[in-house]
């Protein structure tokens, strides 16, 4: 079925077809009702005019129920009917013409009723309604035919129109020559009038096309077109007849008749003229308004703006269009599109295309479909792109926004590989929190060993090893705190460049004399709210990261400065906020980095050093640890061209100079340096830790001290014995199960308020510090310590509470 059905908005012109056919229906029923009842006056318009034949009303019937059809929703049937009824009509119609040809009475004039009137030829319509009838059946039947050009079917209705619009100026001029086909019969006016309804109705129905198109689709001369084709065809038909009436009436002679119709002809067509004229230049002007605005939208907009016709030719392409696809100002018209995907996508795209004009089941309307495009130099990038079809001419164009993603999808790897660090560093720290639990056991033990064994004695270096294995392995788990963001650090308003400046001794012995060292020059600016100690961790880590990069010399340049972020650069860079940072750029000529082992080097244990050429951990270390301090590191680099690493810090002013919860913890406990002061005043202290060998440790350890020690496994039990017993110190783990620390000592503390309090934690996490401020406890001790740190802890939380 080849009519068109469109859309809710496109559907005006089908129900008016559908109406015509339906009133086409009723008059034709009831001028067969009239025969059918004897009631003969409902077969004519008036008294005395000829009067529509049975025959002829069937026919209307069949083709005013085709348009109802035609209009109405798809459904099974449907196409069969339409032409099984045109069928029957052209059946009709071409056995009534070959009566009239050959002379003779096939019986189907009275099939259906008697004609009263005494004729030669009774009932039987007329040739030229027959021929009207055969070709507006026609014209509906090619409706249905695909293959038939909607030209083709728009001339057959045209033809039955005409033939209907002759017999109609015939009665309207009272001249039957018009509308009298032979001596036997004549068109009946109602004929006439359902006759040009349906011409006129049918012509909708493949509109796609020949004339109807140039009538209904945009542009001026379609627009002139719809202005002239009605004045030019009811004025001089109004004029003739007002001309003619004048002189029936014996106004003047068929002179000047004659004239007046010319006069008053050329009159109203110079009024049409000169209308239409300027209502083509007010398009006109508005035309080149709306051209100019198009043109200034499409120069500004960013994405590509393309059209395409069925061959995949670019019709269209706007500035943008060239420039994401790198070529010249106005070279992309008359190219392919295929000249702007993969190879791997041209015969996909080809087909696709064939396929869907072969079948065209649905207008195209593609959104936000992410595709891979080619650039002039066959550089290949991601974008999106946004198709829709429309129609030029009957012909099908496709227009598309293509939108460069390239920095989006850039942006995406950047905020998954954050997640992917912050999962790992999550992993990192619980496991760092784990180890130094056990490090403190093994540690604190073995120098509890070393103190007890002589000089001499084999099992002392034993314990020394151990203790010394113990110790390296603390460092390695300092470096994954550092990495998940878990440490405790002592943030101050520090110079960066200082801070470099300061390590640059340490840097030159460690990269060795055959790489040259760029040092920043002092900055007074350069002030950041940071630990001065993480921050010389991370230029030592960068500079040993440069210098295993360059294995044969080469050049390690370290600068600093004040640079002002935009809103582009937050865009480039997620977590940048917009502002002044401080920038700390390390950058080595060394041997670069691919793209793949770029997005993994903060991962922790990544490393492309050979087996024992390090751990993997200086960078997630450096990662870590510049996350924790609120700043931001960015990595460019290139195979063969060297690396550079940016590290941004937002630069500390007034407010920035307040210190947080953190900075306030840190700076009212330092670190406790080992006990040298002698033996502790006897105190009761009640040590709770869920981890036995610490406790153990603790325990043992205090208990040589003199002191008096309590060790239990969580708060529960602590706060059971406190409720009988009184304390001086509580040593309390922060993580425990149940109760934690924090809470511990709150409630301890409501009792008892002159209990000092120590907190030992392997590791800082969110909120921790907050949490240990409002605790206020005397020392912070961070896991994993020696017995003599321990000690000398116990006696700085003692000597505060004495004092």
């Amino acid at each position: 079925m080849s009519l068109r059905h469109p859309g809710r908005s496109d559907r005006l012109p089908e129900q008016i077809t559908g109406l015509v056919g339906g009133t086409v229906v009723i008059v034709a029923l009831v001028v067969l009702g009239g025969w059918l009842s004897a009631n003969y006056g409902l077969t004519s318009i008036a008294p005395g005019l000829a009067s529509m034949k049975a025959n002829t009303a069937i026919g209307f019937v069949a083709l005013g129920s085709t348009l109802v059809l035609a209009t109405a929703e798809r459904g099974p049937g449907r196409t069969a009917a339409i032409r099984g009824l045109t069928l029957a009509v052209l059946g009709l119609t071409f056995a009534t013409i070959a009566e009239f040809l050959l002379q003779i009475d096939l019986g189907i004039d009275e099939l259906v009723a008697r004609d009263p009137v005494s004729t030669s030829l009774p009932g039987r319509m007329s040739v030229a309604t027959a021929i009207g009838l055969a070709l507006a059946a026609t014209g509906i039947l090619t409706a249905t035919i695909r293959a038939v050009p909607p030209a083709v079917t728009q001339a057959f209705s045209q033809a039955s129109g005409l033939i209907a619009l002759v017999a109609l100026m015939g009665y309207a001029y009272g001249t039957n020559e018009l509308y009298e086909l032979g001596p036997y019969a004549t068109v009946s006016l109602l004929s006439a009038v359902d006759l040009l309804l349906v011409a006129v109705a049918s012509l909708v129905l493949r509109r796609e096309g020949g004339s109807v198109q140039r009538l209904l689709v945009g542009g001026p001369g379609s627009a002139t077109i719809r202005r002239l084709v009605v004045p030019t065809t009811i004025v001089p038909i109004v004029v003739g007849w007002l001309v003619l009436t004048g002189y029936r009436a014996g106004l003047y002679g068929p002179a000047l008749g004659i004239g007046l119709l010319v006069l008053a002809i050329i009159g109203v067509l110079r009024v049409i003229v000169v209308a239409t004229a300027t209502a083509i230049d007010r398009a006109d002007r508005e035309r080149r308004r709306s051209a100019a605005r198009e043109a200034g939208i499409m120069s500004t907009v960013a994405d590509a703006i393309i059209t395409i016709d069925a061959a995949s030719t670019i019709r269209y392409a706007n500035a943008a269009a060239d420039r994401i696809f790198g070529f010249r100002p106005g070279h992309l018209v008359g190219r392919s599109l295929t000249e702007l995907m993969p190879a791997e996508l041209v015969a996909r795209h080809r087909s696709g295309v064939a396929r869907y004009l072969d079948e065209r089941i649905r207008r195209v309307n593609w959104e936000g479909t992410e595709l891979t495009g080619r650039r002039a130099n066959g550089e290949l990038f991601p974008i999106d792109v946004s198709f829709s079809e429309s129609m030029d001419d009957g012909d099908p164009t496709f227009t598309g926004a293509i939108r460069d993603i390239s920095a989006r999808k850039a942006l995406e790897a950047q905020v998954a590989q954050a997640q992917r660090l912050e999962s790992v560093g999550r992993l990192a720290g619980g496991v760092a929190h784990d180890f130094n639990n056990i490090l403190t056991a093994i540690g604190g033990f073995a120098a509890l060993l070393i103190a007890d064994l002589p000089e001499g004695d084999a099992r002392r270096h034993d314990a020394i090893e151990i203790q010394e294995g113990s110790r390296r392995a603390a460092d390695l788990v300092r470096q994954l705190l550092a990495f998940s963001g878990r440490q405790v650090l002592r943030p101050e308003p520090t110079n960066v460049s200082a801070v470099v400046r300061g390590v640059g001794p340490l840097i030159r012995q460690l990269i060795g004399e055959n790489i040259a060292v760029q040092l920043p020059s002092p900055h007074r600016s350069a002030v950041v709210l940071a630990d001065p100690g993480q921050l010389e961790q991370i230029v030592v880590n960068l500079a040993v990261n440069a210098r295993d990069a360059m294995p044969r010399g080469g050049r390690l340049s370290i600068e600093v400065g004040v640079v002002e972020m935009e809103i582009e650069d937050s865009l480039r860079h997620p977590g940048v906020a917009p502002g002044t940072h401080v920038l700390l750029a390390v950058s080595d000529t060394g041997t670069g980095m691919d793209e793949t082992t770029r997005e993994r080097i903060f991962e922790p244990f990544f490393t492309t050093k050979g087996e024992g050429r390090g751990s993997g951990l200086g960078l997630a270390t450096v990662h870590g640890i510049v996350e924790q301090s609120g700043g931001h590191i960015w990595v460019y680099s290139e195979p063969g061209r060297g690396t550079t690493f940016k590290v941004y810090f937002p630069i500390a002013d007034d407010a920035a100079g307040i210190p947080d919860a953190d900075a306030k913890l840190a700076a009212a406990h330092p670190r406790v340096a080992p006990d040298t002061a002698g033996v502790l005043r006897p105190a009761t202290v009640l040590v709770a830790e869920d981890e036995p060998s610490i406790r153990a440790l603790i325990e043992l350890v205090l208990g040589r001290e003199g002191l008096r020690v309590l060790a239990v496994g969580d708060a529960e039990e602590a706060l059971a014995l406190a409720a009988s017993t009184e304390i001086d110190l509580l040593v309390t783990d922060v993580v425990m199960p149940g109760r934690s620390g924090f809470e511990l000592a709150k409630a301890l503390r409501a009792g008892q308020p002159h209990v000092a309090v120590i907190f030992m934690s392997g590791y800082t996490e969110a909120g921790l510090s907050n949490e240990a401020a409002i605790a206020r406890p005397d020392v912070l001790l961070d896991k994993p310590f020696p017995p003599a740190v321990l000690v000398a802890a116990v006696r700085r939380a003692l000597d505060t509470r004495d004092a």
